[in-house]
């Protein structure tokens, strides 16, 4: 580049630190959620630790899982692990 040109900014940068916080605040509001008894199909609350490791799965769009998805969690549970996988997704393909 030459001297005395201005460098036109992008129209939307990313900052590596706000990639990394929205990513930590989807999975800690999608392990809050899933934590809820309406996301479990037996009606009781999930453990902490299985609804931050689903979510943190959900979101990095791993498929990883420790309990069985099918019986474990309800209509909205799966619905929530939907949302938050194309939101992982969506992020994913932002940085890039």
């Amino acid at each position: 580049m030459a001297p005395g040109t201005v460098r036109a900014k992008s129209r939307f940068t990313l900052s590596p630190l706000t990639l990394i916080y929205s990513f930590l605040a989807l999975i800690i509001a999608g392990a809050l959620i899933l934590r809820l008894p309406s996301a479990s199909a037996g009606g009781e609350p999930t453990a902490f630790v299985t609804a931050l490791f689903t979510s943190t799965s959900a979101v990095c769009v791993t498929g990883l899982v420790v309990v069985d998805i099918a019986t474990r969690w309800s209509l909205f549970g799966q619905a929530v692990m939907l949302m938050l996988s194309r939101q992982g997704f969506q992020k994913e393909t932002e940085q890039a």
